[in-house]
């Protein structure tokens, strides 16, 4: 696994989402692009750029950029 890098994680919303990642409150079915099969791809990007394994039955629940920065720094630990 490798360490969380707030600008690796605010590219990779940014690219996905295509908006600006740090808008206060973006969340999934309230931010225009932000449906099922975008979160998907931001999971597997995340998934992919930090060598980590989100939780399948938490997947649903990250659903703001602010809830998926917690639970990437959770998974990648101190």
């Amino acid at each position: 696994m490798k360490s969380f890098d707030e600008k690796v994680f605010l590219d990779i919303v940014s690219s996905v989402l295509k908006t600006d990642p740090s808008k206060p409150g973006l969340r999934m079915g309230q931010t225009a692009g932000w449906d099922s099969v975008a979160h998907l791809d931001l999971i597997f990007q995340l998934e992919r750029a930090f060598d980590a394994n989100f939780d399948l039955e938490k997947v649903a629940e990250l659903d703001s950029v602010e809830s998926l920065r917690f639970e990437l720094k959770r998974i990648l630990g101190p």
